[in-house]
């Protein structure tokens, strides 16, 4: 969905933060913090000219405006001492296990016989691998698939999950050696270049769980918005019945356990640090694109990988998600937007503003749900009038005002929704203008 951002600079190292290459579930630590960070906060800041946030460097005359920028950025970062990476941790193979047999247990509510993912957001967060693990350039043509069923143990009296993959043959080692989080071997129903992919599995469907099926006696599978039109029109016309993502599967990733919810506010508040100490190093004469690579270098700093971010200065923040080329320069009384990283919601923002005699210009949604994938349901806009916020739940908070021509403002906080029904920040702190961010 977005394009990841290769970017030079100092690393500063924390001996307590692991580094990439430690652990195959670290690597989903860090791109659980990669994804939060992507829409985690949005701030509207502020700069008012270079004598309100002065600065010393060594050798500050040898360096550019934007290495001066940066290494003030990083410096001031670092020295907070990262505290909140504490309660960070890997999720572990046991969780894992677990969102599996909650989605085994919302597939048996909803009548559904399997829930099938191809390598993405929805592949990692009960598999552990995204798309660029399975394939680094594009998404392959060839399909590799999850197949996730309800099965009754006997043993306990549960509902858990029984999952199989489909791969081409040739690739079945690479699917094993790939660490997926599984106490048993995998077990993988493979077809060759010249067999048809979709009847494979049908014809083997007695391996993806008790070999029970619904009414009907062809499997009804239920698939998300990141299944590919090819592999949905393949499964169909081999006989399988597709639905798409809906009540008890869709609520089973909007709610966050409490590791997932730690590392929320890890990575929440740590990107609210990085933004306040960026803020104090800006400079006149920086680009755009420059104060986005700043923001990077600053974050990765602090053991936290960005893969995308908005900055835009005054007019250009009119527009909510940017556009232009990322070259207009920072000057004097500047506003710069920073993006990093239901109804009922809506609406009660939206009154606030209509009051002020800004309805017309609020035009963005709310908020929507966030974790694993930067944008998540529940959507909160004005037309969600059926979906209600529930225990576990995490989402955005960003009304706005974009003027065209002008600038644009938005405020944006992450929320936790609790069991007593009350909203737990997960920013650390509410955004509070545009100077205290």
């Amino acid at each position: 969905m977005y394009l990841e951002k290769s970017i030079g600079g100092e690393h500063a190292s924390k001996q307590s933060i692991p580094r990439r290459a430690d652990t195959q579930s670290f690597r989903n630590f860090r791109r659980l913090c990669l994804s939060a960070i992507a829409t985690i906060l949005l701030f509207s800041i502020l700069f008012l000219g270079p004598n309100v946030v002065p600065f010393t460097l060594e050798h500050e005359s040898d360096l550019s405006t934007f290495e001066s920028f940066r290494k003030c950025s990083i410096e001031k970062f670092v020295a907070t001492g990262l505290p909140w990476l504490d309660s960070a941790s890997p999720i572990s193979k046991h969780e894992f296990m677990q969102r599996r047999n909650n989605l085994a247990v919302a597939l048996k509510a909803e009548a559904i016989d399997a829930f099938i993912i191809e390598p993405g957001y929805t592949f990692q967060y009960y598999g552990n691998v995204s798309q660029r693990d399975w394939e680094v350039w594009e998404p392959e043509e060839r399909p590799f698939l999850m197949i996730v069923s309800p099965w009754h143990d006997e043993s306990s009296g549960n509902v858990v999950a029984a999952t199989t993959f489909l791969a081409p043959h040739f690739e079945e080692g690479r699917a094993r050696i790939l660490g997926m989080p599984f106490e048993e071997d995998l077990n993988v129903i493979t077809w060759e270049e010249h067999w048809n992919p979709y009847e494979t599995l049908l014809s083997n469907w007695n391996q993806t769980s008790s070999g029970e099926l619904g009414s009907g006696g062809l499997p009804k599978v239920m698939v998300d918005e990141e299944m590919r039109d090819f592999i949905q029109r393949g499964l169909a016309e081999a006989g399988f019945t597709i639905v798409g993502l809906e009540g008890e599967v869709r609520r089973v990733k909007q709610t966050k356990t409490s590791g997932e919810v730690d590392n929320l506010r890890a990575v929440n508040t740590g990107t609210v640090e990085a933004l306040r100490a960026m803020r104090k190093c800006l400079l006149p004469g920086l680009t755009e694109n420059e104060v986005m690579k700043g923001l990077d270098s600053t974050m990765r700093a602090g053991g936290m990988e960005p893969f995308f971010d908005i900055v835009l200065f005054d007019e250009n923040a009119a527009m909510p998600h940017g556009g232009p080329d990322g070259t207009k320069v920072l000057e004097a009384e500047t506003l710069i937007l920073i993006d990093v990283g239901c109804a009922s919601v809506d609406l009660a923002a939206r009154k606030v503003i209509t009051e002020a005699g800004y309805g017309q210009d609020f035009t963005h949604r709310v908020g929507h749900g966030i974790g694993i994938k930067a944008h998540e349901s529940p959507y909160l806009h004005m037309g969600n009038t059926e979906e209600t916020l529930r225990p576990g739940m995490a989402f955005t908070l960003e009304p706005g005002v974009y003027l065209e021509g002008k600038f644009g403002v938005r405020h944006e906080d992450v929320f936790l929704v609790k069991e007593n029904g009350e909203a737990d920040i997960l920013t650390g702190s509410r955004a509070q203008d545009a100077w205290n961010p």
